[in-house]
């Protein structure tokens, strides 16, 4: 029996011997070359970054322009009122650093629309200005406190009076002000000036001459001073203690003499008074002079509270 041929199989055979369709025979290859459309794309993505960052440049608005070209007086403007807000060692210093506060808020309000990531530094600073405040706010009722421990209440009220001043909303620093002008018995004393007159007060040299040892007899202190008195308070009559130290350091006193002063005076304080002038009793002798020729110190108080002190010379 012969055994029938067998059939052949669709297609050709490849130079290797595998088997190659008819369908991948008619599909042609495709040559192995240089993709340029890598190259191309790149470039025209840069030149129209290029193109863009051109017309940025050249193209800027007016406002932008006059936001770039003061940028950095503006940066150190702000840098300037930083530094002078940290360095400052009272409110006038402070109040100095706050008036470039002024310069800066014109800069942004000008140019935050085209740079609003710049010209935008006030309210930080505004922040570190209040900040500052607050602790020189309790620097000066430390210091205050202080001062009046050692009972000067004079020193004790600029210091309060100048915190109340730069902080006028700070209802506290304002009634601990008001409680050390009771305490100074509502005067400001401004300036002192002395005379050397007869026991009954007439004027030997009158207040703010020039005063001789050899002619003294009873010094008289007259105080000028401004009112502390609230307005629409009545007058109230205080009266005043003061200490006479001669050149060698030693208290003017006699057995007479209020204990631990040299004299005393009383007179009637009313508001709104300013540089009104009143006398306090005289110290000395109807007879022969007790001042020898030097410097002396008058130290003015109330109540044990010491509100002025000054000096004075006997030629």
């Amino acid at each position: 029996m012969l055994t029938p041929p067998e059939e052949k199989a669709s297609g050709n055979q490849g130079p290797t011997g595998t088997l190659i369709t008819d369908q991948q025979a008619a599909t042609p290859r495709k040559k192995k070359g240089f993709a340029v459309w890598k190259i191309i794309v790149p470039l025209l993505i840069l030149a129209a970054l290029a193109a863009g960052a051109y017309f940025l440049f050249f193209n800027k608005s007016p406002e932008l322009k006059a936001a770039e070209a003061e940028q950095e007086h503006y940066e150190t403007l702000v840098e300037k009122c930083r530094k002078a807000i940290k360095r400052a060692d009272s409110f006038a210093e402070l109040e100095e650093a706050k008036e470039k506060f002024d310069a800066i808020e014109d800069l942004e309000i000008e140019h935050q629309r085209a740079l609003p990531e710049v010209y935008c530094q006030l309210d930080n600073l505004m922040e570190y200005y209040d900040k500052m405040a607050d602790k020189q706010r309790q620097e000066y009722i430390d210091l205050a406190e202080e001062e009046m421990d050692e009972g000067d209440y004079r020193a004790a009220y600029d210091l309060l009076l100048e915190a109340s001043n730069a902080l006028p909303d700070d209802e506290d620093m304002k009634k601990r002000t008001d409680r050390v002008s009771r305490a100074m018995g509502y005067i400001y004393v401004t300036s002192m000036q002395f005379a050397n007159c007869e026991r009954d007060g007439t004027d030997i040299d009158p207040a703010g001459s020039t005063l001789h040892s050899d002619k003294m007899r009873y010094l008289y202190p007259k105080v000028f001073y401004n009112s502390l008195l609230p307005t629409g308070e009545s007058n109230v009559k205080d009266e005043f203690y003061y200490k006479i130290f001669s050149p060698n350091g030693s208290l003017d006193c006699s057995s007479n003499s209020p204990s631990g002063y040299t004299n005393r005076g009383s007179f009637y304080v009313a508001p709104g008074e300013r540089n009104q002038g009143e006398w306090l009793n005289g110290w000395g002798n109807a007879t022969t002079s007790t001042y020898e020729a030097g410097t002396y110190t008058f130290e003015l108080y109330y109540l044990g509270n010491k509100i002025y002190t000054t000096q004075f010379t006997i030629h």
